[in-house]
């Protein structure tokens, strides 16, 4: 589906960070559910193995940030925010003293720094200080909050963004419209794996809708987990 799809078509012929900032977003949004989200960890081998996804995180976490900047921190951090929190709600007692710990978080901001700071730290020395300014200040901050370069845009602008980047699965979202009915009637609860896929789809949304300078780029982050949900939703209703 994201393959296939127009968003992702279009601007993969075009020499912008925009696509290699989505994967690596996708990529590190997936290893921190992967690691925050999966079964309690109660064995040496299961805490082992959601050290790893975290040190894949952060790895995709770092190259986001080289890649575009902070963004490619925030997005992944707020989106698995929900999931942490929620799983919090979930277990309890000692089954909470198994969820990641201050030490795995150190893990992954460690690898962050270790990936993105050799490269700013080169970059400062070359270039003085004004390099580091204009990085996150101009080309992130102002870019976000302000309208120093782009027009500001309506709140909604990125719904309609939406429909045609996912072009032409876009029309399979009306098979969403049965589910939801029966989850509104409290025939249905939404499952652990869409409730993950909802919020990831939904955080780049709100984020990027919040900024000032909105561009149709913006929202490539949006479409995997839109395509996990989509695909989902078709997969359920094939005949067996």
């Amino acid at each position: 589906v994201v393959a296939t799809s127009f968003g992702y078509f279009s601007i993969g012929r075009l020499s912008l960070p925009d696509l290699p900032l989505a994967f690596f977003i996708a990529a590190s949004t997936w290893g921190l559910i992967e690691a925050i989200g999966s079964p309690i960890a109660t064995t040496a081998i299961t805490l082992r193995r959601r050290r790893w996804w975290f040190v894949f995180a952060g790895l995709m976490m770092g190259l986001g940030l080289l890649a575009k900047g902070p963004v490619g921190v925030a997005v992944p951090v707020l989106a698995v925010v929900p999931v942490w929190w929620k799983e919090r709600r979930i277990a309890s007692g000692e089954d909470a003293a198994r969820l990641p710990s201050l030490v795995d978080l150190l893990l992954v901001g460690a690898i962050v720094v270790l990936v993105a700071a050799p490269w700013f730290v080169a970059m400062a020395q070359h270039h003085g200080l004004a390099y580091v300014h204009r990085f996150f200040i101009g080309e992130n901050l102002e870019r976000f909050a302000t309208d120093r370069y782009n027009e500001p845009r309506p709140f909604w602008f990125y719904m309609p963004i939406v429909l045609g980047g996912l072009m032409p699965w876009s029309p399979f979202i009306l098979l969403w419209l049965p589910t939801w009915r029966r989850v509104f009637l409290r025939e249905r609860m939404v499952t652990r794996a869409e409730w993950r896929a909802i919020i990831w789809a939904a955080v780049p949304f709100i984020f990027y809708s919040a900024s000032i300078g909105k561009q149709p780029r913006y929202i490539l982050p949006m479409l995997p987990p839109m395509a996990l949900l989509l695909a989902r939703t078709v997969i359920a209703r094939l005949p067996d």
